[in-house]
């Protein structure tokens, strides 16, 4: 009875370390597929990707839905800040999101609170100096050096659909030097 109250142990103690091992690393995992998913549809690092208008193909963003347009910056601040410029569609919602590297949400904007101006975000690294920037510009640390922007616009008309496209087609994702 006590061999079998010893294996119960062993077997409860590697259960545990394997479920906190796992929920540690499949954020870590996850990033990893999204980095070496777009890279092949050539996404380049602290460039901006816009992506085609989803259909029941595309996953380039998971669970895409076709009322959006999705623009999508894996950025890396190893070497320096990276800014984010996002046009400002009018009339229509639109937000930028930061991702760390583990899947963590840590900043989002939106129109309404850009109060219908474009999005200017500079995000540094982890215990990096804050550098220096425009006055109009947000400055965001990232708590992982590399991560992920993603820029979602609402079609909510398709008649503006040009119009929609072409202004979220102006946003950029590029290293700043200041």
């Amino acid at each position: 009875m006590m061999r079998l109250a010893t294996w119960a142990l062993y077997v409860a103690i590697l259960a545990c370390i394997t479920y906190f091992a796992g929920l540690y690393a499949i954020p870590f995992g996850v990033m990893a597929r999204v980095e070496a998913r777009l890279s092949p549809n050539g996404l380049k690092t602290n460039q901006i990707h816009h992506a085609d208008r989803p259909n029941a193909t595309s996953r380039t963003v998971v669970r895409p839905s076709p009322d959006l347009l999705y623009s999508l910056c894996y950025f890396d601040v190893s070497s320096g800040p990276v800014r984010v410029v996002s046009g400002a569609p009018q009339d229509t919602y639109w937000s930028v999101a930061l991702y760390a590297s583990n899947t963590d949400n840590f900043f989002v904007l939106n129109d309404q609170e850009a109060g219908g101006q474009s999005a200017d975000i500079i995000i540094y690294g982890p215990h990096a100096p804050m550098p220096s920037a425009p006055s109009t510009a947000k400055l965001v640390e990232s708590p992982s050096r590399k991560g992920v922007v993603l820029i979602r616009t609402l079609i909510n008309d398709e008649a503006k659909l040009p119009e929609i496209d072409g202004a979220r087609r102006q946003a950029t994702c590029s290293p700043w030097t200041g």
